[in-house]
C-alpha cells in the first residue's frame, strides 16, 4: 500500500479503503463496506498507542467479514508518541504482525492490515476483535489457575524460540543491550522526573533502590542481553492478555507486541510477576511458579538453564523495571484515573517484589 494514503486514525477510514484492504487479506470476496462507526475503546488501560473498535456494515451481510475490527494506531500524546516512535516500538509492532505472528506458540490476534509509514511514525493495525474472550482486570489480579496459564504459555513461547539471534528474522526488532549507555546516562534525569510527576507513588525502599542500581544500569542491561536469549513480548501484563477456555484453542491470547525483541526469557516472566500479580498472590507463590516456568522450558526441550538462572534473571529484571518505570512514568501519558491507579499499582508491587531479592549481591556480580 501507499504509505501517503495510510489512514492516520480511524476516522480517515472510508468504506472504500476497508474494502479493498480486507479483500487483499482475503476476508471478504465479493460484498462491499457500507458504513464504518469508531468508537474509543480501553482508554486509561494502554500507554503506548489507542485503540478504536470498528462497527462495520456491508451491502451482503450474509457473505460478510468481520463485523467489528480493533484498530490500533498512535497514541495523541505527544511525548508519549514521540519516545515510543524514536525507539522503533510502533514499526516492532507492526513487523511483529506481518513476519512473526503466524506459527507462534502463543495465540495473538488475526491480523487484517499491517503498515507503519517511516516518514512521519503513523502505524495502523486492524485486528480481530477479542472481546468475546474473557478478561482480567490489572488492578485487581487474577486467579492463580490464570497465572499458571500465563506462565505455561510464556515457556512455551520462550523454548520455541530458544537461543535466538540477530540473524533469526529479528534484525528490526530494537537490541535489548544496544542502548545500554544510552540507559546509563538518561535514568538520573528520568529518575528525577517521574520523582517529581508522582512522588505521591515511590515508596521510600524504591527510592533507595534507586540510587543503589544508578552506577550499574548499563551492567544490569547487558547482563540481561547475554545468551542464552529468546524473543519476549516486553509487555506481559493482564491488560494485554485475553483467556479462551474453548475447544483446541484453550489458552491465553496476548496483545501489544510493541515491546517485542530478545533477552533472557525470564524477563517476562519477572515483569508480569512483579507488577501484575497482586503483593499477596506473589508472596505465596512466587517459588512454585519460578518453578513452573523453568520445569515448563525443560519439557518443552531446553536444556542447562537452571531455577538458580531463573531466579537470578528474575531479580535483574526487577532492577531493570526501576529504570522502566523512571522513563514511563516521567514521559508516558497517565492523566486519566485509571492510568494514574495503574502506575500506583505497578510501582507498589515492583518496590515490595524488590523487597524479597538481594539487589546488593546481584549487583556485585555485575563488577
Amino acid at each position: 500500500m501507499n504509505h501517503q494514503t495510510l489512514p492516520a486514525k480511524p476516522e480517515d477510514i472510508t468504506p472504500a479503503w476497508l474494502t479493498e484492504t480486507l479483500r487483499q487479506a482475503g476476508v471478504i470476496d465479493a460484498s462491499v463496506v457500507t458504513d464504518i462507526i469508531a468508537e474509543p475503546m480501553a482508554v486509561g488501560v494502554g500507554f503506548g498507542g489507542s485503540l478504536a473498535r470498528l462497527t462495520v456494515s456491508y451491502d451482503q451481510p450474509a457473505n460478510a467479514g468481520s463485523r467489528t475490527i480493533v484498530a490500533k494506531y498512535p497514541t495523541s500524546h505527544g511525548p508519549t508518541r514521540s519516545l515510543i516512535n524514536d525507539m522503533g516500538y510502533y514499526e516492532s509492532e507492526v513487523r511483529f504482525y506481518q513476519e512473526m505472528a503466524q506459527g507462534n506458540s502463543i495465540r495473538t490476534p488475526q491480523c487484517y492490515f499491517a503498515a507503519f509509514n517511516p516518514a512521519d511514525g503513523n502505524f495502523l493495525l486492524l485486528l480481530e476483535d477479542l472481546s468475546h474472550l474473557r478478561t482480567q482486570d490489572q488492578l485487581a489480579g487474577c486467579s492463580l489457575e490464570d497465572v499458571e496459564t500465563v506462565i505455561k504459555a510464556l515457556g512455551q513461547f520462550h523454548a520455541r524460540n530458544w537461543n535466538i539471534s540477530a540473524n533469526s528474522g529479528l534484525e528490526w526488532a530494537p537490541t535489548f543491550g544496544a542502548r545500554a549507555e544510552w540507559a546509563q546516562s538518561i535514568f538520573p534525569r528520568a529518575w528525577g522526573a517521574f520523582q517529581r510527576k508522582a512522588p505521591e507513588i515511590i515508596p521510600e525502599s524504591l527510592m533507595t533502590l534507586a540510587s543503589l542500581i544508578t552506577p550499574h544500569v548499563a551492567g544490569i542491561i547487558l547482563r540481561l542481553a547475554e545468551p542464552p536469549i529468546t524473543v519476549r513480548h516486553g509487555d506481559v501484563r493482564l491488560d494485554n492478555l485475553f483467556f479462551d477456555s474453548s475447544g483446541d484453542d484453550a489458552g491465553v491470547v496476548a496483545i501489544d507486541w510493541q515491546l517485542v525483541g530478545a533477552c533472557r526469557g525470564t524477563y517476562d516472566f519477572a515483569y508480569f510477576a512483579g507488577m501484575s500479580l497482586t503483593t499477596e498472590m506473589r508472596k505465596q507463590h512466587l517459588d512454585e511458579l519460578l518453578g513452573l516456568y523453568q520445569e515448563t522450558l525443560s519439557e518443552s526441550g531446553v536444556s542447562g538453564y537452571t531455577l538458580n538462572d531463573c531466579f537470578e534473571d528474575y531479580g535483574y529484571t526487577l532492577l531493570y523495571l526501576i529504570l522502566f518505570l523512571a522513563v514511563a512514568g516521567s514521559t508516558l501519558e497517565m492523566e486519566s484515573t485509571r492510568g494514574q491507579l495503574l502506575a500506583q499499582a505497578l510501582t507498589e508491587r515492583l518496590a515490595d517484589a524488590l523487597t524479597e531479592i538481594d539487589a546488593p549481591a546481584l549487583l556485585a556480580k555485575l563488577d
